[in-house]
């Protein structure tokens, strides 16, 4: 099988910073697809309150963090 979207619910509303109310996610589960076509859900979790709503986004691809290099030689 193959992942192909991972699924979101909205868990609930939080204030930022600058007082605008902002919707709250969570990852519950994963989207796959099978060898012949068909797709199949994974759930993970199952939020508090969840009104059994979800929502299915692409998955990330996982980025490669550059490598650290230091200089030959280090000033002080």
């Amino acid at each position: 099988m193959k992942r192909i979207k991972r699924i979101v619910a909205t868990v609930g509303e939080y204030t930022d910073r600058e007082g605008k109310t902002k919707k709250q996610y969570a990852n519950i589960g994963t989207l796959f697809q099978r060898d012949d076509g068909s797709q199949v859900i994974k759930l993970e979790s199952i939020p508090l309150g969840w009104n059994g709503w979800a929502s299915f986004y692409d998955l990330e691809e996982k980025r490669a963090e550059a490598p650290q290099s230091l200089p030959d030689e280090i000033p002080f």
